[in-house]
């Protein structure tokens, strides 16, 4: 709303109004400034180990395709496009280590102004990098070490809103979740630039924007 608000307001500005109007745009910008800091403090994305181990258990013999993307998209931190392009899994020698392979690839979203400048900008990079994570280390074993969806990523989404509200401590559980999960554990371990790389951001600015995170573990 503020940014039509603005948009208008550079529409009419000029004339005998111009001081008044240089006001008020000013206000609104303080305005859009002050809601964007308070929305930042409230967790955009929550995840319970608990609800979502459950929901793994409840998931394994019942929808064993639905188990194993919630796997990749958790352990990988990959977008859900770069999932369903086709991600490496090799699993390397030593105790639950693999390698991950994965080809960018990124939403595009919006059309005018500096929010799609930044999604050109950023479109997502190839990047390769290990992970320790024995979850992950079965997955690539049985999937001799290449995992795609066979299924749909809207057909993935329905089934996983759906099965999701039968199991507590998952209702606020996105898709996108697992990836911000990724950023968060992955930054007390590593410097922004390699954080960066492993997430497939052309710039360390990018998961900077990304909203609170509420972890319980």
């Amino acid at each position: 709303e503020h940014a039509v608000i603005k948009r208008m307001l550079v529409v009419v500005r000029g004339g005998s109004a111009w001081t008044k109007l240089d006001r008020v745009i000013e206000d609104v910008n303080a305005l859009t400034y002050g809601s964007n800091a308070n929305r930042s403090k409230t967790p955009q994305h929550e995840f319970h180990k608990r609800g979502y181990e459950d929901l793994l258990k409840s998931l394994y013999g019942k929808d064993r395709a639905l188990h194993d993307y919630l796997v990749v998209l958790k352990e990988t931190g990959a977008r859900p496009e770069e999932v369903h392009k086709g991600i490496e899994l090799r699993p390397l020698q030593g105790k639950d280590a693999v390698k991950v392979s994965i080809i960018g690839a990124k939403k595009r979203k919006g059309s005018k102004g500096a929010k799609e400048a930044r999604y050109r900008a950023d479109a997502g990079s190839d990047r390769t990098f290990i992970i320790v994570s024995s979850d992950l280390r079965g997955l690539a074993e049985r999937h001799n070490g290449y995992f795609k969806p066979q299924s749909t990523k809207d057909a993935l989404r329905v089934r996983f809103n759906r099965k999701k509200k039968d199991v507590p401590l998952t209702e606020s559980l996105k898709l996108s979740t697992f990836r911000h999960l990724f950023k968060e554990v992955f930054a007390k371990q590593y410097g922004e630039d390699r954080l960066a790389e492993m997430m497939g951001h052309q710039s360390n600015r990018t998961q900077k924007e990304y909203g609170n995170s509420k972890i319980v573990l």
